[in-house]
């Protein structure tokens, strides 16, 4: 039987796919209009957490509580990236050459995603975290209630910066940046 139990949605930039993980480990994308199912990708050994589209909406990156991460594109499935921790976010630079991961354990890690290697060493934010890269993919950021909002030269993994989290936020949302580089949170 099919897994109804739905952990992970993310939509592409211009709203026409949608993607869903479930807990058996299984991603597929939709056609929003339609709500035809357009690509199942090979499944993840544990329960997918976090879904992220690429910009131009080529490819998705699928994280998992098995340590996964799957860069796909959406029309051949690519190998995994691995971490060694419980995988929990996902997030690409502008033009999807760059793609940077985060754990449950507080690692983040920044890949090149055609070769599928780390870039830097992992980026120690101090506990569970959310990642996004700059468009250009130079910077990173690291962010959490608890240990505030970091930020990292993605090349090297030299740390450049630290913010406390704003009072008064009980969970910290999801950050990304805007094209011009501003951050959202």
């Amino acid at each position: 039987p099919e897994d109804p139990h739905i952990h992970a949605t993310a939509f592409n930039a211009d709203g026409s796919l949608f993607a869903t993980g479930t807990a058996g480990g299984v991603v597929r994308v939709y056609d929003r209009r339609t709500g035809e199912e357009r690509v199942r990708l090979p499944q993840h050994l544990g329960a997918v957490f976090t879904l992220s589209f690429a910009p131009d909406g080529s490819s998705i990156a699928s994280g998992s509580m098995d340590g996964s991460v799957r860069v796909a594109s959406l029309d051949i499935d690519e190998p995994a990236l691995r971490q060694p921790d419980t995988f929990t976010h996902a997030a690409f630079d502008g033009d999807a050459s760059r793609a940077v991961t985060a754990s449950a354990e507080g690692h983040a890690q920044v890949w090149d995603v055609a070769a599928e290697i780390p870039i830097g060493g992992p980026l120690q934010h101090g506990g569970p975290c959310r990642v996004a890269l700059t468009p250009d993919g130079s910077l990173a950021v690291t962010i959490s209630t608890k240990h505030g909002v970091k930020v990292w030269e993605a090349e090297s993994g030299r740390l450049l910066g630290i913010a406390d989290a704003p009072e008064g936020v009980g969970q910290v949302g999801w950050p990304w940046f805007l094209a011009d580089g501003r951050l959202e949170i």
